[in-house]
Parts: C-alpha cells; structure tokens; sequence
C-alpha cells in the first residue's frame, strides 16, 4: 500500500518566502530612487550657489546663496529646514574659487529602521546626503 503525502502547505511556505525577498528588493529599488533623487537636487541647488557666488564683486553674499539654495530645495519639494547650506569665499577675488557645500537629512520610508541598526547615520531613519560645487569667481 503507498502512503500519499499531502504537500500543499510546502507552496505556501515556499511562496512566503520568496514574497518577503521580493518586497525587500522593490522597497530598496524604491529607496535608492528617492535617494538618487534627492542627491541630484541638493547638487542642483548647490550649483545654482555656486553660480551665484561667482558672481563679480558686489552682487552676491552668503546669504543671497544661501537664499537661492534654499529656493532650489523648495521648488524641488524638498524641506530647506533639513538641509544645512555652507559658501566659502563668495564675493572673492577674480580667479579664486568659490565653493559651495549642501548637506541635506533625508528621510528613508522602507528601509530607515535597517539603517538606525546598521549604525549608517547619527539619527535612526535618515540619510545624510552632501553635494558640492565649485566655480571660480568672475
């Protein structure tokens, strides 16, 4: 006499499974975009700094950089409050670099707690992300 096993609680395992792993990798997908996104506007906003800074002697100061970097992160949807703005030597000599620094805190939706434990960030939950750039004063 053959004994039949009944085996359909192995597929839902199986199934189970396989469904976390994929979540896992649509939700870091997911995560790298917002990331990536974010990172190409704070270099954006730090471009547009830096241009302004290079400007002849007389037109701009830190805080008109610092105002214009802050209009950038707000036309892009993003929160000026978390992003900390740095302009060294504007208004400088002709020649001379003028250099801008964006640091933005950026908020991670899927994948914040995995980073809080990894020890990837000072607060639990977002991504420190930086963009530079430099331009020589007119």
């Amino acid at each position: 006499m053959k004994l039949h096993r009944v085996r359909s609680g192995q597929s839902m395992v199986e199934f189970a499974i396989i469904m976390v792993l994929l979540l896992a990798l649509v939700l870091g997908i997911i995560e790298f975009g917002r990331a990536w996104m974010t990172f190409q506007v704070i270099t954006n906003a730090s471009r547009e700094g830096a241009r302004l800074a290079a400007l002849p002697t007389g037109f701009s100061t830190a805080g008109a950089v610092t105002t214009r970097v802050n209009d950038y992160l707000t036309s892009a949807n993003l929160d000026p409050g978390r992003a900390s703005v740095t302009a060294t030597n504007v208004d400088g000599a002709t020649g001379t670099d003028a250099v801008v620094t964006v640091q933005y805190s950026a908020d991670m939706l899927f994948l914040g707690p995995v980073l809080g434990f990894l020890g990837t960030s000072t607060v639990p939950g977002t991504l420190l992300l930086t963009g530079q750039a430099t331009m020589r004063n007119e």
